[in-house]
């Protein structure tokens, strides 16, 4: 990651990607607010599970959605014209980037349906919940 930001930086190449990037991060303060809930042992409160419903919705429309949409619109054309080098930097950065944004959007998603009781410990569905 940042290598290609680097790169970005100094090659002068990808900068919609880049600000795309940085737009991701608009989740990182529901991500450090639900650690300081949790320290703070506040874990069953309607402000720890309304952060952690805003933090689910921003991460799958911001770093599913909004980063799929700008790599599958700009991604191909812009790296098709850099040199090799470049060009396997930026495809592995996207690909791995995005891995990563489902990866942790499947485990916040788990995470909010236990928290509201849609799912069970086991991640099976909860009886009592339907």
């Amino acid at each position: 990651g940042m290598v290609a930001y680097w790169r970005v930086l100094t090659g002068g190449f990808c900068h919609f990607h880049a600000l795309c990037g940085w737009l991701l991060e608009a989740t990182t303060p529901f991500v450090n607010q639900r650690w300081f809930f949790a320290k703070a042992g506040w874990s069953g409160t309607l402000a720890y599970k309304a952060n952690g419903v805003v933090l689910v919705l921003g991460w799958l429309a911001l770093r599913i959605l909004l980063f799929g949409w700008a790599l599958s619109q700009r991604a191909s054309e812009q790296v098709a014209e850099l040199d090799a080098p470049n060009a396997a930097i930026m495809y592995f950065a996207f690909a791995g980037g995005y891995l990563l944004q489902w990866f942790w959007g499947y485990k916040l998603l788990r995470g909010l349906l236990k928290a509201l009781g849609v799912v069970g410990k086991s991640g099976t569905r909860d009886a009592k919940a339907l």
